[in-house]
């Protein structure tokens, strides 16, 4: 949802570093769920595990299709995977470039984590605007697929922060808007529900129609020719 390089603290639980990237992949049922319960974690305890093992199959998705076609540079340090309840805003979840760390508001994971694990919630902004459409086990597999995209793509000069500017403003900014057609492509091919699917099309529209309109210039680094509104065109 976000990926900040200053403004954030490093999150409490990086005074073990957290896990590393492969330790959350290879990380079983008990890992998350013992680490929720030291944190005291107030939520569902199984969903929350749940979603943020499905932000490591995301960021594993993202990875793959990344190496595949060459956008990842030789020796990219994988990002670490961790949560936490006191340093992330409520815009859920945030690309730590200082830490090279992705970190999970405990916020939203209880938020989302009170409903079934396949049932379509929307989560709305600060505005009022949708944010997010999908199942929770959706939910933690795209954002693992936009936070791991940020860390493993070209890092973004002064990210503007979701809830001070418009939905299509923050998902018009080259590193939010190759993220959302990597979400496009992933829940595609994940055969995601059709609203979740439509409904990130939506955005991409509108964040489209923004980038027309104000002579947005495309970065040529990472995002250039790499993919279209379809997925990717090698």
């Amino acid at each position: 949802m976000a990926e900040n390089s200053n403004s954030i603290e490093s999150p409490s639980q990086s005074k073990s570093q957290g896990m590393s990237f492969e330790q959350a992949l290879l990380s079983q049922k008990s890992d998350w769920e013992k680490r929720l319960r030291e944190e005291n974690f107030k939520g569902d305890i199984a969903r929350a595990a749940h979603i943020i093992r499905r932000f490591a199959d995301g960021a594993q998705w993202i990875y793959n299709k990344r190496k595949a076609i060459g956008m990842l540079e030789i020796g990219t340090e994988l990002p670490g995977l961790d949560f936490d309840s006191t340093n992330i805003p409520d815009f859920g979840a945030a690309y730590l470039a200082d830490y090279n760390m992705v970190v999970i508001g405990t916020y939203i994971l209880d938020k989302v984590a009170k409903h079934e694990l396949d049932k379509l919630i929307d989560i709305t902004r600060t505005d009022g605007n949708v944010g997010f459409r999908g199942t929770p086990d959706e939910f933690g597999f795209l954002f693992g697929v936009e936070e791991f995209d940020h860390g493993l793509g070209e890092k973004a000069n002064h990210p503007l922060h979701p809830n001070h500017v418009s939905r299509a403003e923050y998902n018009a900014q080259d590193h939010e808007y190759q993220a959302l057609r990597w979400r496009i492509l992933a829940a595609e091919e994940n055969n995601f529900n059709p609203e979740t699917i439509k409904f990130l099309k939506e955005m991409y529209d509108e964040a489209s129609d923004y980038r027309t309109k104000t002579n947005h210039t495309k970065k040529q680094v990472d995002s250039n020719n790499a993919l279209s509104p379809e997925g990717i065109s090698p």
